[in-house]
């Protein structure tokens, strides 16, 4: 960074998620921290969302698709190519449905120096 040190100091300590696009938002840490504390409370909802996500993987895979034997809540699905892969997520997300699309290319996420 260029720029007086006083201000790359701030900038650093006080704006990490501006510099680094990967740094954890203080949103994210308080819905992390509610998370946690719900799981406290009832944590059959972990156990849930396991369930859900194993009767998901036997489902997808029952129909012939490849998918990863999830360990959590998350099941990950291959698809036949990256045009695939975005078609299928733009079709979860106007049914309703919460997905990320991975697709083999540089991440723009991802920060690089």
């Amino acid at each position: 960074m260029l720029g007086p040190a006083r201000v790359i100091d701030h900038l650093v300590n006080a704006a990490r998620t501006f510099i680094f696009d990967t740094g954890l938002a203080p949103a994210a840490a308080g819905a992390a921290l509610a998370a946690l504390t719900l799981l406290r409370r009832e944590p059959e909802r972990a156990a849930r969302a396991r369930a859900v996500a194993g009767e998901l993987h036997a489902r997808l895979t029952a129909a012939g698709l490849e998918a990863v034997r999830p360990d959590a809540a998350v099941v990950s699905v291959r698809a036949p190519s990256p045009e695939a892969a975005v078609r299928w997520a733009a079709d979860c997300r106007t049914a309703g449905l919460a997905v990320g699309c991975f697709r083999p290319r540089p991440c723009p996420t991802v920060s690089r120096a």
